[in-house]
């Protein structure tokens, strides 16, 4: 046991490391009290009560994605403090603006909202979107200025309160026989608690609050990339992403939707474990030695390397026991979110693989490249859950071919980004 602890320890030698050991240990606790709680709640709650709620989060995640125009990334990236401080009052603004559109947008065009989900209880809760927008879009700024500074204690904590507050009015509202109000208000107290928790030190951070427009102006400028080129990228990333949620809605029933719905929250936990986390610590420390190539390779093919490494047992086994697994755990009336999992499993696994290669993409400026590959894997997703919807009406067959086109996208943008950092090494 000793050589165990001696690697370990040289292990915590090294900053980046250590860094996500901080984050991860708080996506650990926060990622098991979810864990825990998903049993609880899938009896209390109905496959249409997930379904009316994935639908809202599908709709509110594809908005929230470019609610700041990701201008947000660039306040890591910013080596100059006072600019720093422009591009998240700038990013705020931008939020103020997106979040009113879509307050507007929820409230105005009922028609246009009833007809796409009448299958689904979501016209009367809709409104509640432009809220999780707003809530969602300072906690990304929030994140990223912290994660500039690398202040990844706060980081760390605010997954764990933002975890604990949703699931304990969920859990409330559920025995009290609520609906998928309940799923819908514990999101939203999570999400307004986790802001208020990293807001003090945000503003301690935060030299000046003042806009003055020749200065968003040129930060604009400076990182346009961003709002050109990554904006549009993870705007098609966000809807290749929930275009199952709301594809399924409309040929199917709110129940398939949620059985996809929790399968895929359950499934992207790894993801949300190491990932978001990962992403948060490789950007800052690619970022510092862009220029330096060899270690930029180094440091892309060690980590990838250690991610499929991490993630292939859990692959494997939802694979060969999924439908067992789930029907053991949430209920038998959740073996088809069982079925769902085994192939979404793949493909996210392969999701979770990818962060280091979509990073470099961000840290070489390679955002239009990124844009380019983004928009040819959402056609081709999309096209395969839209044949096997719509051609043969099978939704496992859906989930199916929607997944493997995902899982051969991922493969290949992590072959070219490996390929280009072997050619400038």
């Amino acid at each position: 046991m000793t050589w165990i602890k001696n690697i370990l320890s040289r292990l915590m030698k090294v900053q980046m490391l250590r860094h996500m050991a901080t984050l991860v240990s708080g996506t650990a606790v926060a990622q098991l009290i979810g864990v825990l709680a998903a049993p609880v709640l899938s009896r209390v709650y109905t496959p249409e009560d997930f379904g009316v709620l994935g639908s809202l989060l599908a709709i509110t995640g594809v908005i929230s994605v470019v609610s700041s125009l990701k201008y947000e990334m660039a306040i890591v990236l910013e080596k100059n403090d006072r600019q720093a401080d422009v591009l998240q009052n700038l990013c705020l603004l931008i939020l103020a603006a997106i979040t009113v559109l879509s307050a507007a947008g929820f409230y105005l065009a009922p028609l246009w909202i009833k007809g796409l989900s009448e299958k689904t209880e979501l016209v009367s809760i809709l409104p509640f979107g432009s809220l999780i927008i707003l809530l969602t879009g300072c906690f990304n700024i929030f994140s990223f200025r912290l994660n500039r500074e690398r202040k990844y204690k706060i980081l760390a904590l605010s997954n764990v309160v933002r975890r604990i507050t949703t699931v304990i009015p969920q859990l409330i509202f559920g025995f009290v026989g609520s609906s998928c109000l309940g799923l819908i208000f514990g999101n939203i107290v999570g999400l307004l608690l986790c802001v208020l928790l990293m807001l003090p030190e945000v503003v301690r951070l935060t030299n000046t609050f003042n806009v003055f427009p020749d200065d968003l102006i040129s930060v604009s400028r400076k990182h346009g990339r961003f709002a050109r080129y990554t904006a549009p990228q993870n705007l098609l990333s966000a809807l290749s992403l929930n275009t199952p949620v709301l594809l399924l809605g409309y040929f199917f029933s709110a129940e398939v939707v949620g059985f996809y719905f929790l399968a895929y929250r359950i499934m992207i936990l790894p993801a949300q474990f190491v990932g978001n986390a990962l992403r948060q610590v490789f950007l800052k420390e690619a970022s510092e030695v862009q220029n330096n190539s060899f270690r930029l390779f180094k440091l892309h093919q060690r980590t990838t390397a250690g991610l499929a490494w991490g993630v292939l047992l859990p692959v494997l086994m939802i694979f060969i026991w999924g439908p067992q697994l789930f029907s053991l755990l949430l209920g038998k009336e959740w073996m088809q979110a069982g079925e769902f999992a085994r192939w979404v499993g793949l493909f996210l696994g392969l999701s979770f693989v990818n962060p280091p290669s979509t990073c470099v993409c961000y840290v070489l400026g390679f955002q239009s490249q990124l844009l380019f590959f983004e928009a040819f894997q959402f056609i081709l997703r999309s096209m395969a859950l839209l044949i096997s919807s719509m051609l043969f009406f099978d939704s496992k067959l859906a989930v199916l071919s929607y997944s493997l086109t995902g899982v051969a996208c991922n493969a290949l943008l992590i072959s070219i980004i490996s390929g280009i950092l072997k050619k400038k090494k």
